[in-house]
């Protein structure tokens, strides 16, 4: 035994992978020990549990994603008392822990040995036999001395973890809401469908009685975080969050359908559930409904845990953290504490998501779409730097020094900023810039320090209700949405854009599958292929704005005079229809188009005698100007408006509406709430800038501080530059003239 110990330890030793060491351990100690499962659980310190780390003859797909807490199971057990445990009948013991995802079951014999340095116990090695009968001494032993070596091994890694480089920082797709530092905590669901392996029942009553258990836990949870959700964001309508949960919650042919397999095919209720929800969620992806499929699959996990009683301390953390998960869900914001999430990182998921807008909503800094793995990151120090969209891992002191000086700096530079929100956004000599809203979610009717900072709505983003529901909302709660929204900001102006679903904003009740969606069926032309959809929306804000006349509606995504025509002509009949509805003349709105598609440059002088004014939507227009997906890690260093060709465009679109046509343009995409982009596009001629609302309070201060003649000057040298970098120095360098250097988040990208 001694010769294949040695033997072993040499094979794990040559292993440079942590885990595929781990691996190969319990696949050569099962041979070596005859054994029908070997299996190791290390310790997160943490968190206090253990989690599943390799096995041979449980479940694969239970690896990483079985945990046991500290004193939880026979493994906790181990733990706990720091010694060796070697039964004959496991399942008798009271500490024995049934935990059916993993197959477990089927073994009797068990023998755990602590993987202990320096009194720190590491993890547990167990060696477990479907045969009752108790381990010899011999075995003993050899599994002893091997976790003894494994405990180096260990230690070995966590130091040489800790002492490798660091790693450069990490780019991302999309990325909002500051600066946060704190350390990781990676979420894993308790349960996964993936991981449940289906197994039949002897007993079908008790397992249908044991999942209608669950559902009811379930149904009385998700009824508790609804109610706190509402109570802690009030200024949120966060009522049709959990809709999806709740009509499968409600619906009887969901819980017959489980019922059923449990009867008639005797599958377990943890097997069915897992069944039913993977027809449920295929179904929704075959559909186009990606953001319902998840919450599908998040609900069946939910239910999974609490079959298998392993819902308890879901957010267990004492201090702020860093939220780490696969796929970040607008439930699982909703659910932990908002005071303890310094900021969130996400693998997968869109800039338009319900989480991904809720989680801009709540200020907090948010990353989407980091490459990287989650496992072993779990209570490591991050950056997450929303601005510059990058994630720093166990950066050095140095650097941390820096970014918790920028936070400081941050938070002193933002009482400066909103000490003038209130003031108008009047330059140094004296001419006035517009500052608007971009908005789309519900607003807090008490909220004066909105009010006071804006001169009115730029954008309102009309496909945000309709994301919230399950279907298409009716004219009715159109309308009264519409008017709170217009009651609230009179009497200064709201532009609503009409319905702007399609490329990365899906709606789940409207699928649309295609292999390039931004070129695709998006925006107006999903509108005027559902003309009834449109109508009902132009009826919905003329009903509404009756009263206030403040309403201008905006036409996303035109690219002909066509659609500009049709979309015209099905307003003057919504227009019609509401005049004889209420037997009165209503004001009629203004009506204008996004620019975002380059076609639409060239087709200004036709769009003029339908339209009263444009508004560009930079994000779209520079994408496609530039042909850079956005989205795309690949190649999102190429996707900047600093551009030479974007700021030619831009200069080329204002010339056209000041001179040709005389009408009103202004900017409502992201470029607008950037201090240099605001600069940039003030020095070309702009004076309605619309932006997210945390950006208005230091563009306006930055554009309090600027002299538009002296703008003019810098951006004639601009115009005729090749880079888009040499671009920015030219502002950066007008801007340390000034004193605003300093205020100004773009002089880090340089």
């Amino acid at each position: 035994m001694l010769t294949t110990l040695r033997q072993i330890i040499e094979q794990v030793l040559k292993e440079k992978d942590l885990s595929k060491a781990l691996e190969l351990l319990v696949q050569k100690t099962k041979e070596a020990l005859g054994v029908d499962c070997c299996s190791i659980y290390l310790t997160e310190e943490p968190r206090k549990r253990y989690r599943l780390a390799a096995t041979e003859g449980l479940s694969k797909e239970s690896i990483g994603k079985v945990t046991l807490r500290f004193g939880e199971g026979l493994v906790g057990l181990v733990g706990k008392r720091n010694e060796v445990l070697n039964l004959a009948n496991a399942q008798t013991h009271p500490n024995f822990k049934y935990i059916p995802e993993i197959g477990e079951e089927e073994f009797k014999s068990f023998l755990g040995v602590p993987i202990v340095h320096e009194a720190n116990v590491l993890g547990v090695l167990i060696a477990q036999q479907k045969q009752s009968r108790q381990f010899d001494d011999v075995e003993e032993s050899f599994l002893v001395t091997l976790a003894a070596q494994l405990a180096s091994i260990l230690y070995l890694s966590e130091l040489k973890e800790k002492s490798s480089d660091i790693k450069a920082p990490l780019s991302c797709v999309c990325g909002f809401g500051g600066i946060a530092v704190a350390r990781g905590w990676v979420w894993q669901p308790h349960m996964e469908l993936e991981q449940v392996l289906l197994k039949k029942t002897d007993d079908p009553q008790l397992q249908v009685e044991l999942f209608h258990q669950a559902l009811f836990q379930l149904q009385v949870d998700l009824d508790s975080l609804s109610l706190r959700v509402n109570d802690n964001m009030k200024n949120l309508d966060l009522s049709k969050m959990f809709s999806t949960y709740q009509q499968i919650l409600d619906s009887q042919e969901f819980s017959d359908s489980v019922d059923n397999l449990i009867y008639d095919q005797s599958w377990s209720a943890s097997s069915a559930v897992k069944i039913i929800a993977e027809q449920l969620v295929s179904q929704r992806l075959q559909d186009g409904k990606k953001e319902e499929a998840l919450d599908v699959k998040d609900l069946a996990q939910r239910l999974l845990s609490r079959l298998a009683h392993s819902y308890l301390d879901e957010f267990d953390f004492t201090e702020p953290v860093i939220l780490l998960a696969e796929e970040i869900t607008a439930s699982l914001i909703a659910e932990a504490p908002r005071e303890k999430i310094a900021g969130i990182v996400s693998l997968k998921g869109s800039a338009n998501s319900i989480a991904a807008i809720l989680a801009k909503n709540l200020n907090i800094p948010t990353l989407i779409g980091v490459d990287m793995q989650l496992e072993h990151l779990d209570r490591h120090l991050f950056i997450v730097d929303g601005s510059r969209k990058e994630l720093l891992i166990d950066p050095p002191e140095g650097v941390i020094a820096e970014y918790n000086g920028m936070m400081t700096a941050n938070a002193e530079h933002s009482r400066l900023f909103n000490a003038e929100k209130d003031q108008k956004a009047i330059t140094l000599d004296g001419q006035q810039i517009t500052v608007e809203l971009n908005a789309g979610l519900n607003f807090d009717a008490d909220d004066e320090y909105l009010l006071n900072m804006i001169d009115g709505v730029g954008l309102y983003r009309t496909e945000i209700e309709f994301m919230m529901h399950t279907t298409f909302p009716s004219e009715l709660e159109e309308c009264v949405h519409y008017e709170d929204c217009l009651k609230h900001f009179a009497p200064k102006r709201v532009r609503m854009r009409t319905l702007d679903i399609g490329g990365d904003k899906p709606l789940p009740y409207l699928p649309v599958n295609e292999n390039n969606p931004f070129l695709g069926w998006r925006g107006i032309r999903i509108s005027l292929d559902r003309p009834n959809l449109l109508l009902t929306q132009f009826r919905a804000m003329l009903k509404a704005s009756r009263k206030y006349e403040n309403l201008e509606i905006m036409l996303p995504m035109v690219s002909n005079l066509d659609e500009v025509i049709k979309a015209k002509e099905m307003l003057d009949q919504a227009y019609k229809e509401i005049c004889e509805e209420f037997s009165t003349k209503i004001s009629y709105p203004k009506l204008g188009a996004m620019i975002e598609v380059p076609a639409t440059m060239f087709l200004l002088e036709d769009f003029a005698p339908y339209l009263d004014f444009f508004s560009i939507g930079s994000n779209d227009l520079t994408q496609y100007v530039l042909a850079v997906d956005r989205n795309n890690p690949k190649v999102m260093k190429l996707y900047d408006c600093f551009q030479p060709a974007m700021i030619r465009v831009l200069a080329r679109l204002l010339r056209i509406c000041n001179k040709e046509i005389n009408r009103p343009l202004a900017i409502c995409g992201e470029l607008a709430g950037d201090p240099l982009g605001a600069m940039l596009l003030v020095s070309i001629g702009y004076r309605e800038l619309s932006m997210n609302y945390t950006s208005i309070p230091i563009v306006k201060y930055i554009l309090r501080r600027v002299n538009i003649a002296e703008l003019e000057e810098v951006f004639k040298q601009a115009i005729k530059l090749s880079s888009a970098r040499s671009i920015k120095e030219l502002y950066l360098n007008y801007a340390k003239e000034k004193g605003i250097y300093q205020y100004i988040n773009e002089l880090r990208s340089i």
